[in-house]
């Protein structure tokens, strides 16, 4: 869905790792397979129910985040966390995800339990602020 350069997949930006580049799906049509802009577009943001999406299996940073207005006005907060084996040395990284309505706001670290420690870069530990639930 996401892709580490903060925008939801999609073939037309030369996006590696596009479903369209598997051939597990028809291109085009109704049995077509659907990148994050397209799953955005046909789904995500037609509900107002939806408030976040967390996707994975990108590499490169192995991370990204976007806050996108769906059709009804509400936010979507969008995520990528991918922890593989040469994108954070596959120490059993875990994204923590704490959501607080008192305080309106939505609080995400990274923790690997293998070593102890949280990683503490940007991309890694960040909050939404402002956040209408």
């Amino acid at each position: 869905y996401m892709y580490s350069d903060n925008t939801r997949m999609n073939a037309g930006k030369e996006h590696k790792w596009v479903p369209q580049n598997y051939g597990v799906g028809k291109l085009t049509g109704e049995e077509a397979v659907n990148d994050g802009e397209m799953m955005w577009e046909k789904l995500v943001s037609q509900y107002p129910n939806i408030r976040m999406v967390v996707s994975g299996h990108v590499l490169n940073s192995g991370t990204g985040k976007l806050v996108s207005t769906g059709k009804h006005g509400n936010k979507v907060y969008q995520m990528l966390a991918n922890y593989q084996m040469g994108v954070k040395g596959g120490n059993g990284y875990l994204r923590i995800v704490n959501i607080d309505t008192k305080k309106r706001k939505i609080s995400v670290r990274t923790y690997s339990p293998y070593t102890g420690q949280y990683n503490t870069d940007t991309e890694h530990q960040f909050e939404f602020q402002e956040v209408d639930f």
